[in-house]
């Protein structure tokens, strides 16, 4: 049964990812993007360092996803005005049009994936789910 629950796992992860990148791709944002604009968003002047850690992807990445965003208009890189070899990341008026749309988006795929769940149904999955991250995260 552990093995046929580890499947279901990875097939929700493959299935969600195929749905975001093809809502993503019309809204014309690359894989990814949606997790950092969303970061950005709610961590206004964010450093690419901090944004890294956050994300949980390379300083490298960071970087290469940061030139590309700027250049889409979808976020600009401030200096800090005490520290010139501070920079911090704010959401150009672009940038939070794309995040309202994201949002829709995900609340869409929330229902979609929950349709039929009752509070209880949610509460358990909840906990069964922590328990997983925990185990994982435990070792």
């Amino acid at each position: 049964m552990k093995n046929e629950i580890y499947e279901l796992i990875n097939k929700i992860k493959v299935i969600t990812f195929k749905k975001n990148y093809n809502n993503l791709s019309k809204i014309n944002l690359y894989p990814g993007q949606h997790i950092l604009l969303d970061t950005i968003y709610k961590n206004n002047g964010l450093s690419q360092r901090d944004l890294s850690k956050m994300t949980l992807k390379t300083p490298a990445t960071i970087t290469k996803m940061i030139k590309r965003m700027e250049k889409e208009g979808l976020i600009k890189i401030i200096d800090d005005e005490s520290d010139k070899r501070i920079t911090g990341l704010k959401l150009t008026y672009i940038g939070m049009e794309k995040i309202y749309k994201i949002k829709e988006l995900e609340k869409n795929t929330i229902n979609s994936m929950f349709k039929g769940f009752s509070d209880s149904d949610l509460e358990e999955a909840y906990k069964l789910i922590n328990m997983i991250i925990n185990n994982i995260e435990g070792e």
